[in-house]
């Protein structure tokens, strides 16, 4: 994770700071996960 997180950095370091927050916020907020499951029972990408 060092060796990717400085290449992450050096394309788009804001990128790589907000996908760690916004994927912390919506799983506290309201997962999507869930709410396509509801709708697709069959969701084999999220089994």
């Amino acid at each position: 994770m060092m060796a990717t997180a400085p290449a992450s950095e050096r394309l788009v370091p804001l990128a790589s700071k907000k996908p760690e927050r916004i994927g912390m916020r919506r799983r506290s907020k309201r997962p999507p996960p869930p709410l396509m499951t509801d709708q697709q029972s069959n969701t084999p990408w999220q089994a």
